[in-house]
């Protein structure tokens, strides 16, 4: 299940160390961690020409899971 706690489960590592952290290792960090049946999203994400915010690839995700979900009931 993706949530917003996997975002901070997967930056506070890097976060704690007191170097400042750039949206884009933190976006790569959020996409390089997430399993398999996200790929697609991950495509779309980087692929992308309009470049997401971390709210973009949030949003992104929680509709990607709600969408599975939504198959699996």
């Amino acid at each position: 299940m993706f949530s917003n706690n996997r975002i901070t489960l997967t930056t506070a590592p890097v976060l704690r160390c007191g170097q400042k952290v750039f949206q884009e290792e933190q976006q790569s960090a959020i996409l390089n961690g997430l399993l398999p049946e996200y790929d697609h999203v991950v495509s779309i994400i980087t692929t992308s020409q309009t470049p997401f915010d971390l709210q973009g690839i949030v949003t992104t995700l929680l509709d990607a899971e709600a969408h599975q979900n939504a198959h699996l009931t």
